[in-house]
């Protein structure tokens, strides 16, 4: 059976695509960079929210418990567009990411 790689946004897809699920826990240890920040905001309604563009470079590693089937993908994680908008002024805040990366693992 093929497993379908992409994005699960839809509800009935994720009820009926049939696909094994392993519990899967990185650690990730590197280097976030932020190559831009800037705080934009909407006057009705009021809102602030702090924008980034940053790069990451990071090492994957396996966590306690990672199912031993998903040791596969340690290895290396590469961002080179990394978008962060945080609901508030704070990096602290809740918010979205979205990326395009490059993961490096010993299966290839």
């Amino acid at each position: 059976m093929a497993l379908e790689i992409g994005c699960w946004d839809d509800p009935q897809k994720v009820y009926e695509q049939p696909a094994c699920l392993f519990a899967l826990s990185k650690n990730l240890r590197g280097k976030l960079e932020i190559q831009k920040s800037q705080k934009r905001g909407c006057d009705e309604p009021a809102c602030s929210s702090l924008r980034w563009m940053t790069t990451l470079d990071a090492e994957i590693s396996a966590f306690a418990c990672d199912d031993p089937k998903v040791v596969s993908l340690d290895g290396l994680l590469h961002v080179r567009q990394l978008a962060f908008a945080f609901a508030g002024a704070e990096s602290a805040d809740r918010g979205l990411h979205s990326g395009d990366f490059e993961w490096q693992t010993p299966a290839g």
